[in-house]
């Protein structure tokens, strides 16, 4: 007999609930009645689907869109939560990293670059101010132009 998902339920539960606490008016802070709340409970849904069964494909879309929803909703509730680009390529660093801790698939380096570059990118202004006084200064404005090619050659062009 082949388990039942769980996805749809949850999904379906929460938007329930959701509107059940718009309709009826019950007190909470406005910031839950928001699209980031949507992320959450579809990340959820991802999430407890690829842990109560085989599909291990659900777990990064579910991780990726908890993290997402979980860092929008920060960014409006703290002062001191970062609201930087850097912090996406972050987010889906760490979910890939999540993801290969999971199923010990490949991903691991994938992340890590991605983590990588969005320290740095994080750090950006910090960096500048740095290597300003060195020689690779007229270096870093070729660094995207780097990465572009990189990921393009991973992409089209390895064979594997």
């Amino acid at each position: 007999m082949k388990k039942q998902s769980i996805f749809y339920g949850i999904l379906l539960a929460g938007i329930g609930l959701l509107m059940i606490i718009h309709i009826w008016n019950f007190s909470v802070p406005a910031q839950w009645l928001k699209w980031p709340t949507i992320l959450l409970i579809a990340g959820l849904a991802f999430t407890a689907e690829a842990l109560s069964s085989r599909a291990s494909l659900s777990f990064l879309p579910g991780i990726l869109l908890l993290l997402l929803g979980a860092h929008l909703h920060l960014v409006s509730l703290s002062s001191y939560w970062p609201d930087h680009p850097g912090m996406y390529g972050a987010i889906i660093g760490i979910a890939i990293l999540m993801d290969y801790l999971k199923t010990r698939s490949s991903g691991w380096f994938s992340g890590l670059l991605l983590l990588a570059v969005s320290g740095v990118y994080f750090f950006e202004e910090e960096l500048h101010r740095f290597l300003d006084s060195t020689l690779l200064a007229p270096a870093l404005r070729f660094a995207p132009f780097v990465l572009l090619g990189v990921g393009l050659y991973l992409a089209l062009l390895k064979k594997r």
